[in-house]
């Protein structure tokens, strides 16, 4: 799709005179047709792919309306490993406990971009909800899904790194992973 519920420092999505706003160059409410993606990964050319990634470069893939019948249809019907990133503040706890009992039946990554704690997520996760987040993965694990963590380090949010880290283990997050972005330093 073309829509997030975010507004990351730094995103392609952010018009570039004027950070706060959309890019006028990317449409809103842009979505790939259901068929069209059912055709995309039927395709004989894709034959030899063996994952399919919805990574949200200028989106969050569960902005897109159906975006479970797309994960259903790809555990369903191929042998794709599924790799999604998300910021998981969307969508409520039974969207994200179905998520988790679809995702059970392949193999897949599941990437919470969480880049803080209650007081921090939000400076560079512009417009996300840390409580939300929490209560959608507490969901997810709890249905039997296992996602990661994946933490871009910041100025701002590094002395909470050991923080997070205890917070994923307890919760039953599958890993933390650290990435750092000087980008913003």
């Amino acid at each position: 799709s073309s829509n997030c519920n975010a507004n990351c420092l730094g995103c392609s999505r952010a018009d570039p005179f004027d950070e706060l706003k959309l890019n006028p160059r990317i449409l809103k409410n842009k979505f790939l047709d259901f068929d069209k993606f059912v055709e995309i990964i039927h395709a004989k050319k894709f034959q030899s792919v063996s994952e399919i990634q919805f990574c949200a470069s200028i989106d969050d893939p569960l902005m897109h309306p159906r975006f479970l019948d797309m994960l259903d249809y790809v555990a369903d019907n191929t042998n794709l490993h599924i790799i999604i990133h998300t910021n998981a503040s969307l969508r409520n706890i039974e969207y994200w406990k179905k998520m988790a009992t679809i995702l059970q039946k392949t193999k897949y990554t599941l990437n919470f971009s969480v880049d803080g704690l209650q007081d921090t997520n939000h400076i560079y996760r512009r417009g996300t909800n840390f409580d939300k987040i929490m209560e959608n993965a507490k969901a997810f694990i709890e249905a039997g899904g296992s996602p990661s963590w994946q933490w871009v380090v910041f100025p701002w949010n590094k002395h909470q790194i050991e923080e997070a880290k205890a917070l994923a283990k307890s919760m039953g997050f599958r890993s933390f992973r650290e990435r750092n972005d000087t980008a913003l330093d």
